[in-house]
């Protein structure tokens, strides 16, 4: 497939410029380099697909270069060019997980069906890869809409991540909603046990570079980037590490940092693929149950509301009907004592507690009504 990037590593000048020229035709991406060394430093720099490389060179061979390699970029895929047909030369490189082999001489021909069977078999084994990965993922995007308990929730979306990734540690940092600066909420370990967050925030040079960058940031211990973790006792035990942001609606809401601990245990491509798509559906699931949160507390404090409301409309009914009784009475004994002309001002009284007593009724009646 065009655009592919490959690293080309011969000491024989020759060789190395009549595969770049050749396979530079196909459409393909190609850095040279003339040592095994070379290699490595260039594959720690930047990104590549395949290696094309001559077993023998001085210093370091074709094979001991691709073995470092590996440790950095565990997806890269490899030819192998030699000389030599030595089956213990073989067996090695099929060890290493070199996908084909070059017999020098070779023909042009040769040379581009070797790299685009090994390129085709790289995107076979990725597509297999992300498709694994969604059948936990689906999983998880059902397990999501029914929790609603922030704390539960991290340590979930922090548990799958370990999980599918083989990491030693994970870490999650949320932005604080009150002071908008990041806080470590929850970490956990290889064996999903909790891990006491004070000691596990990010390194502020990380923190940066996930912001600014807007997508994963990959850490290797020997490449001088600064440390991962802030605490040097807990950076010192990571050899490898990823940062992917927590992005809802455009705004960073967090942090998801992955470590592992074994040296040569790389995040793979597919693992980066994996924790993009999960911190995309933890920010979602995490602005849902922080909603739900809010959601429910309004409800609780109307439902308080609501409970005084009633209390009040049945105390005060309750205190009103004695005075309005007393009233009643007085009046029916006056209204058979009194003149003419008193009995009418005590008619309108009359009337007025009758309007009181069913204004009271009523009230005690909605209540009621709202009690269902």
């Amino acid at each position: 497939m065009p655009d592919e990037r490959i690293l080309i590593a011969d000491d024989e000048a020759d060789v190395l410029d009549m595969c770049t020229r050749a396979l530079s035709m196909e459409g393909y991406q190609i850095c040279g380099v003339r040592s095994g060394f070379d290699a490595i430093e260039k594959v720690r720099e930047e990104a590549f697909d395949l290696l094309l490389t001559d077993i023998k060179m001085p210093g370091m061979t074709g094979l001991q270069a691709y073995r470092v390699i590996k440790q950095h970029a565990p997806d890269m895929v490899g030819v192998a060019i030699t000389g030599y047909g030595a089956v213990e030369t073989v067996i090695e490189a099929l060890k290493l997980g070199m996908d084909d082999f070059l017999l020098k001489p070779f023909s042009l021909d040769e040379l581009s069906d070797a790299v685009s069977k090994a390129l085709a078999k790289k995107r076979l084994e990725r597509e297999n890869a992300r498709l694994k990965a969604l059948i936990p993922l689906l999983q998880l995007s059902q397990a999501f809409m029914t929790v609603t308990d922030l704390d539960a929730l991290l340590q979930q979306v922090m548990q799958v991540a370990v999980q599918e990734t083989a990491s030693d540690l994970s870490v999650l940092m949320l932005k604080n909603q009150a002071s908008q600066d990041l806080e470590v909420r929850a970490a956990v370990g290889s064996d999903g046990a909790e891990l006491s967050s004070s000691e596990y925030d990010l390194s502020g040079s990380i923190v940066k570079r996930t912001i600014e960058s807007g997508e994963a940031v990959i850490w290797q211990a020997e490449a001088s980037q600064g440390p991962f973790v802030a605490l040097e006792a807990v950076n010192a035990l990571i050899s490898t590490a990823v940062a992917l942001p927590l992005v809802m609606k455009g705004e960073i809401i967090g942090i998801l940092g992955l470590g592992k601990g074994r040296q040569g245990a790389a995040f793979a491509r597919s693992d980066v693929e994996l924790l993009s798509v999960l911190s995309s559906q933890g920010a979602t699931a995490i602005q849902n149950a922080r909603l739900f949160t809010r959601t429910r507390s309004a409800y609780e404090k109307l439902a308080a509301l609501e409970h005084l409301k009633s209390e009040f409309i049945s105390i005060a009914a309750h205190e009103l009907r004695t005075p309005v009784s007393i009233i009643t009475t007085y009046v029916g004994l006056l209204q058979g004592k009194s003149q003419a002309e008193e009995r009418d001002y005590l008619d309108q009284i009359a009337r007025a507690v009758d309007r009181l007593t069913r204004l009271m009724n009523d009230m005690t009646n909605l209540k009621l009504l709202e009690a269902g």
